[in-house]
């Protein structure tokens, strides 16, 4: 896909990799966020892919959310509650707080223009 970071950038291809959800949180891995970077950006690639639950197999869907601060060719994209998924359709301003590794999305808010 193509992006030019909300603008901030010459458009280039970029690439967007979604990690499996809720497979080592914070909690689970003893990482507490100490280390905080905070991205004015643009959201740039939204998907849903659809699960089957181990168990019972019934489908459920969850919902991905890429965003690009125009310092990379690729970058990781965080599943989001289906909420904040719909508020933030492509090319949406916004401002997101991910741990320092860049593995975890704490918190995202939409910008206004």
């Amino acid at each position: 896909m193509w992006s030019d970071a909300g603008g901030a950038v010459a458009p280039r291809p970029v690439r967007v990799r979604y990690r499996f959800p809720r497979w080592d949180s914070p909690g689970r891995v003893g990482r507490d966020g100490v280390v905080l970077l905070v991205f004015t950006i643009v959201t740039i690639a939204r998907t849903t892919e659809t699960f089957h639950g181990v168990e019972s197999g019934d489908p459920f869907d969850l919902y991905y959310l890429g965003i690009d601060n125009g310092t990379s060719d690729w970058y990781i994209g965080w599943e989001v509650p289906k909420a904040v998924y719909e508020d933030l359709p492509d090319g949406t301003p916004v401002e997101a707080v991910v741990s320092g590794d860049g593995r975890y999305l704490y918190r995202i808010r939409t910008l206004h223009r």
